[in-house]
């Protein structure tokens, strides 16, 4: 994803991001998700960083 709008994070920074997307052109050779951030804060690592659930304590 491209973020648009603040300095990059460093390498291995969680983030939490609010913005808006911009998809009003997305090129076809190249379509890359785009985002015109507002805030960007640094957080901790989640208990599931790669999982798309919610922590479980088993």
């Amino acid at each position: 994803m491209e973020m648009h709008g603040v300095k990059a994070p460093d390498n291995d920074t969680w983030v939490e991001v609010t913005g808006v997307w911009r998809a009003e052109h997305v090129p076809v050779a190249n379509p890359v998700p785009a985002m015109e951030v507002g805030v960007l804060k640094p957080v901790g690592q989640p208990r599931n960083p790669y999982h798309d659930a919610p922590p479980t304590d088993g």
